[in-house]
């Protein structure tokens, strides 16, 4: 058998399952099939529960009712998160408080023999307290004490166990919350269940420093600490990865999901943070690979879900700052990347929910997706032993010879021979994104925030295949600050091949143009002022309302976003000047278009306009280029530039000036 953490528990134990399940054929235990039917855990159906997982206004009897073809089994539960044991009913772990030899607190999870109804009440005193919330998840000797007591609930698994061949069911694992913790939300609420000692022992917890961290803390006696320090919360893999249970509430009092996954830390240096952010697994090893319900509301197949704690902007680390507009509004990241989501550049789809922690309410988080090979399979139909994904210029996803295929750029000798290797577009927007909105990372920094992907082997099965290189978004919480910085300086100060790449394509007169005009076209569209305003305005409306209890439970992520406000109607004018530097321009002047929407649009570089009237400014000596597309049943006519006529449906513009363009279009017949 092995515990919730992965491992066996009694290797004695397990060299008998195989003569056991042999006996098992023979002997066997009442089953649907015949009378040998039960041979291991996964064929004994967990129990069943009298009442659904969810949020109720009155107290009620909660019964555990055996397997429906299984009647004779014996139920056994606990009321703490951990995993039923009829083998161990006490089980103990150690909690460390304090680094290195600090307090040290032994902890019991308890497994009981299920014989009558439970008396499922909702008043304080009637919730079992088990208050992990009170367990230092940080790095320093700091335990964390919330301001007021958390909201919290039942959390109930259960197991059955056939009597006669003694296989055990998965656990049934059910959360009973107040009506009042659903009514106070208006986020969709995740609940996560797993066993205590897997999340916080200090010899396998993931959700704590631990013994790896004690062992760096030895090795270094005149240092640190430092978040960047090792410990138990930084290790990765299948051995760090806990059995859970996700219960997920969108919007009723019913669980619109629910089932067994697995648990990791996720993350790279905020993984030391207090509220860490968590990976989610769907596998076949727990039920099901994929999660049946789409947070996002896109019909895509997720196998994997991170929640995400913010990152530095989420306020995660007490008394310390990490810069970067030292906000703390558990947004930034989200917000940058939504500002930016139509670009041709892969993105994190967004939500933000709250999240429980074995019945105990954990604070505000980020839903988001994760980018990996199951991803990109389900996006694009792409082969995960055909993906190829590099983080600041290192292998992340593939094959150890695909870097090669990478450092072909450093061989490109014209912006054409590179964009046979580079998508152009998706290169192109992500730059604009990163220059404009003050990636601070950009273009080689932090731990893998600049992230590629292709094809190792193009074929024309959809234009993503083609074998060129494509980007990410990705932890883009050091940006949307610092309104002034220049980001050109930044990229060349790198000695990366973006940069070289970069001044490749930008010495070419035709890609130059292109770049400038586009970048402009988002100046005056994605960068608008009022557009900010209004994404900053949506997002923060979300989570307003639950800033306060999260700051009760965790004392910082309250700041209201009037830093990005800021930035919002601040950056234009030091981004056009860094840009006129960088590139030698003279300036920028309106252009006011006019027309009739109903008549026809005209195509203005990378935008359509189908208004009446539209303005925006461009840069003086960069060419322009105007398309009329008369609506049907009209034809175009002409175009009146300054008061002059022109008769051509396409024209080019060089502005020296402030500039007014009138397209005029006659109904066809006429």
């Amino acid at each position: 058998m092995r515990t919730p953490a992965g491992r066996i528990r009694n290797r004695q134990a397990a060299r008998l399952v195989l003569p056991i399940l042999c006996l098992l054929l023979v002997t066997g235990c009442i089953g649907p099939f015949s009378p040998t039917t039960v041979s291991d855990e996964k064929t004994l159906p967990p129990p069943r529960f009298s009442h659904e997982a969810g949020f109720y206004s009155e107290d009620f009897e909660l019964s555990l009712l055996p397997p429906a073809d299984y009647p004779d089994a014996r139920i056994y539960y606990t009321l703490d998160g951990s995993y039923p044991d009829p083998a161990s009913p006490q089980r103990d772990f150690l909690v460390m408080q304090t680094y290195p030899n600090g307090t040290r607190e032994t902890w019991t999870t308890t497994t009981t023999p299920y014989q009558e109804p439970l008396s499922i009440g909702f008043s304080a005193a009637s919730i079992p307290r088990y208050e992990i919330e009170s367990i230092n998840t940080y790095y320093r000797n700091t335990p964390f004490q919330p301001e007021e007591d958390p909201d919290r609930g039942w959390v109930v698994r259960a197991i059955a166990v056939c009597r006669e061949s003694a296989a055990v069911s998965p656990a049934a694992t059910a959360v009973f919350f107040p009506q009042s913790v659903r009514d106070q939300h208006t986020l969709p609420i995740i609940s996560l269940v797993s066993d205590p000692a897997g999340l916080f022992d200090h010899y396998q917890g993931i959700y704590v420093a631990g013994q790896v961290f004690n062992r760096e803390l030895a090795a270094n006696p005149d240092g640190g600490p430092t978040r960047g320090w090792d410990g138990n919360y930084k290790q990765r893999g299948r051995d760090w990865e806990r059995e859970g249970f996700l219960h997920f509430f969108d919007s009723s009092a019913a669980a619109d999901m629910q089932q067994r996954i697995g648990i990791r830390i996720n993350g790279n240096n905020t993984r030391s943070f207090r509220r860490k952010s968590l990976r989610l697994y769907a596998r076949n090893d727990y039920g099901n690979r994929i999660f049946p319900v789409n947070p996002f509301g896109t019909d895509e197949k997720i196998r994997r879900l991170i929640l995400r704690n913010s990152g530095q902007d989420g306020g995660n680390y007490p008394q310390e700052s990490y810069g970067y507009g030292n906000t703390e509004t558990n947004m930034r990241d989200a917000l940058t990347q939504m500002v930016v989501s139509h670009y041709p550049v892969e993105h994190e789809q967004y939500r933000p929910a709250v999240h429980y922690i074995n019945g105990i309410y954990w604070g505000l988080i980020n839903i988001r997706e994760r980018r990996d090979q199951h991803h990109f399979a389900a996006r694009y139909g792409i082969s995960p032993d055909n993906l190829v994904i590099l983080a600041n210029e290192r292998l992340h996803y593939g094959r150890g010879s695909d870097l090669w295929l990478y450092r072909q750029l450093a061989g490109a000798n014209s912006a054409e021979e590179m964009w046979d290797m580079v998508d152009k577009q998706s290169f192109t927007y992500y730059n604009i994104g990163n220059l404009f909105l003050t990636h601070s990372y950009w273009p080689l920094g932090g731990s893998g925030d600049n992230r590629y992907w292709r094809v190792r082997e193009p074929s024309a099965v959809n234009p993503y295949h083609d074998g060129r290189w494509r980007f990410m978004w990705q932890d883009m919480d050091k940006s949307f600050s610092e309104y002034s910085r220049n980001m050109y300086a930044q990229l060349e100060d790198t000695h990366s091949l973006h940069r070289k790449v970069s001044r490749l394509v930008f010495a070419d007169p035709g890609y130059r143009n292109y770049f400038l005009n586009t970048l402009a076209d988002e100046l005056n569209t994605t960068f608008a002022p009022d557009r900010l305003h209004g994404i900053i305005d949506t997002l923060n409306a979300a989570i307003a309302p639950e800033r306060s209890r999260h700051y009760s439970r965790w004392r910082s992520g309250d700041h209201e976003p009037d830093a990005f406000r800021d930035f919002a109607d601040n950056r234009q004018e030091h981004f056009i000047a860094h840009t006129k530097a960088y590139f030698g321009l003279d300036g920028m002047h309106e252009l006011q278009l006019a027309g009739s929407a109903a008549q026809g649009s005209i195509q203005l570089n990378s935008l359509q306009i189908d208004t009446d009237s539209w303005s925006g400014r461009y840069f003086a000596g960069i060419q322009l280029r105007l398309t009329a597309q008369p609506a049907s049943g009209y034809r175009f006519d002409h175009w009146l530039v300054n008061g002059t006529t022109h008769s051509a449906p396409s024209i080019t513009l060089d502005l020296r000036e402030d500039t007014t363009v009138t397209v005029q279009f006659s109904e066809a017949g006429s």
